[in-house]
């Protein structure tokens, strides 16, 4: 039981490549309350789909980014955090 309210206590900076339904979001936001979370997400009705259906909303902890998610993670060079992304398939076609 100390380990999990340790755990819960330890501040996280996390970047999610990709909202989906804002799920893992929403997760982490509500069971690691020291945690600030931010979502790239590229396209804008990802966000409109995840806030009507799924309850998502963004805090002052939580927010989204509409941008492309390798265009995001290059412009953090040298940051320190966690980033989480689901990347299939080919990322971006040069």
């Amino acid at each position: 039981m100390m380990l999990s309210s340790f755990i819960a206590e330890t501040p996280l900076a996390l970047l999610v490549v990709g909202l989906g339904g804002g799920s893992l979001p929403l997760f982490v936001h509500d069971h690691f309350p020291k945690s600030c979370i931010d979502a790239v997400e590229i396209d804008p009705s990802m966000l409109e789909v995840a806030t009507q259906w799924f309850g998502f909303s963004q805090s002052d902890r939580m927010k989204v980014h509409i941008a492309d998610g390798l265009d995001y993670i290059t412009g953090l060079a040298g940051r320190e955090g966690t980033a989480i992304g689901e990347f299939g398939g080919m990322l971006r076609e040069e």
